[in-house]
């Protein structure tokens, strides 16, 4: 399918892909492959940006844009008679930054129309972090699971005058949005995993972080199953 959409870059490229209901993990490379074939019709609109961190750069915004030309990379490479295009897609234009900036990083992702919940739950525990000083906080290795690492903000609180700031960068308009990512922390590593995996729905989510621990696991796994059924009924 992402060679289909990079090999047809016009509106009528989707036609002719059926009746399928891409999964979660097929949504995602089908978006990368469509970006793909923008910016190959199109040109690169916006670098991404880069900053230095111990000798090297690391990357701050821009993932699907840089994933995007991975795979132009690889996909126009002059076989199967295909152009080779290898030299086209061999580096990125990128912007150098000081230093990465995590609220540059929110305001990219709110443009993002699929950004999960699970992912604005990591979102709003970095910028809270960040609020209440990072060098205060364990790295991501000191943790035996990355929601664990993420849950360090649970109990913290936002600084006087930051309200508008994080209501702003999260995109939202009310703290009662805000506290639903918070407990969001509060899920079980497996439903977490899980439901990043699925990208289930925001409201799904926070009833099962309200459910004591082994009622939200019974309930996370009935939800498992019917996307198992669904699945398996549209492929046949």
């Amino acid at each position: 399918l992402g060679a289909y959409l990079l090999e047809h870059e016009t509106e009528r490229s989707h036609e002719g892909i059926g009746a399928h209901t891409p999964g979660p993990v097929e949504q995602s490379l089908l978006t990368v492959a469509t970006l793909a074939a923008s910016i190959r019709r199109d040109g690169l609109m916006n670098p991404i940006t880069v900053a230095p961190v111990s000798g090297q750069y690391r990357l701050e915004t821009g993932e699907r844009r840089w994933l995007a030309y991975h795979l132009l990379h690889a996909w126009f490479d002059g076989s199967d008679d295909r152009p080779d295009e290898r030299k086209d897609w061999a580096k990125i234009p990128a912007r150098r930054v000081d230093t990465v900036d995590v609220w540059r990083q929110a305001s990219e992702n709110n443009a993002r129309a699929d950004l999960n919940a699970i992912s604005k739950a990591r979102q709003w525990a970095v910028l809270m972090m960040d609020l209440n000083g990072r060098e205060n906080f364990k790295p991501l290795t000191a943790f035996a699971s990355e929601r664990a690492y993420y849950a360090q903000a649970v109990d913290l609180r936002v600084p006087y005058g930051k309200g508008e700031q994080l209501l702003g960068a999260m995109g939202v308009a009310s703290r009662s949005a805000l506290a639903r990512y918070r407990a969001l922390l509060k899920l079980p590593d497996v439903i977490w995993t899980g439901a990043d995996d699925l990208n289930l729905p925001e409201e799904q989510l926070y009833a099962l972080a309200r459910l004591p621990e082994n009622e939200a696991l019974r309930r996370f796994e009935q939800i498992v199953a019917a996307q198992n059924n669904s699945t398996s009924s549209r492929k046949s």
